[in-house]
């Protein structure tokens, strides 16, 4: 679980949450579900990158 994690830069606990959701519901566990919620808001300084970008 180490290897897996440090190969894909992300912490151990990540990993062992995705196996555990694999071997729960299959591939669908490992899919991105939407959260509950406000959606967030881009603050002043992403904004203004983004308009650097155009």
């Amino acid at each position: 679980m180490w290897e897996v994690a440090h190969l894909v830069g992300v912490a151990p606990l990540s990993v062992s949450r995705w196996r555990q959701a694999l071997e729960r519901e299959g591939m669908e566990g490992l899919c991105a579900r939407r959260h509950p919620g406000k959606p967030l808001k881009p603050t002043s300084r992403q904004k203004q990158a983004l308009a650097g970008i155009r």
